[in-house]
């Protein structure tokens, strides 16, 4: 907590506060799901799954932004745990899907009210109102985040006159 708190004191950049609430907050929903023995990423991924039905593997990774390996390994995980299964598609037996179990389908709603807990702690602080205003802003951020080039434009380059080779 020290480390947070040295942070937010030393005028850091939004980048930087937006992380450490992230971090916060996912902490303190990682603390409300364990005792389901589920993690925020295989909570995420059976929420995907109970609006999404039987779903193949590779489209429930574009929704919830996951490789396919990631997604792989939290599938296998939860598929032990009886949580989620994979079944042959009904149309194309060649295809395999991803469903919720009788017990994942039983055990997300406690999840979810777990979860939202956390999130309704946070929106009844003294942020109130702007809650809304502040998530409004970080979609706008989040929107222009994804429109930046992922490697600098330092212009034309004379390495000759840096001394190194090209």
């Amino acid at each position: 907590m020290k480390i947070e708190l040295v942070i937010m004191q030393n005028n850091s950049g939004l980048a930087e506060l937006i992380m450490l609430a992230g971090h916060l907050v996912m902490t303190a929903k990682e603390k409300a799901l364990a005792p389901y023995n589920v993690t925020l990423s295989e909570y995420r991924l059976m929420s995907a799954l109970e609006g999404m039905g039987g779903v193949m593997a590779t489209v429930l990774a574009r929704e919830v932004k996951l490789d396919n390996g990631t997604l792989s390994r939290l599938v296998n995980r939860l598929d032990r745990a009886g949580m989620v299964e994979r079944r042959s598609d009904e149309k194309d037996r060649r295809r395999i899907c991803l469903y919720l179990t009788d017990k994942g389908s039983t055990v997300l709603p406690v999840m979810n009210d777990a979860a939202m807990r956390i999130d309704s702690m946070i929106n009844s602080t003294e942020v109130g109102v702007e809650v809304e205003h502040i998530a409004r802003f970080l979609r706008t951020v989040a929107e222009h985040a994804s429109n930046l080039k992922t490697e600098p434009d330092y212009g034309p380059r004379n390495f000759a006159t840096l001394g190194v080779a090209p």
